[in-house]
């Protein structure tokens, strides 16, 4: 994975877990399953938004999730 190439501090692990979540509901799963893996991806996506202070990326994953 990329994302060990560019870690940089525990604030990128909600990023990467909404990415595996993200792409193993997409590919794998189906129905409620799959709806609840993508239902943690954007919980994922939302706390790595503010994590690192974006307001945009934190509206948008709200708006999403």
């Amino acid at each position: 994975m990329v994302s060990v190439l560019t870690w940089q501090s525990w604030a990128d692990l909600p990023t990467i877990v909404a990415m595996v979540l993200g792409t193993v509901g997409m590919f794998l799963l189906r129905g409620v399953p799959m709806r609840v893996f993508l239902g943690l991806a954007a919980l994922a996506w939302t706390l790595s938004h503010i994590l690192v202070g974006s307001v945009g990326g934190r509206r948008s994953a709200q708006v999403v999730a």
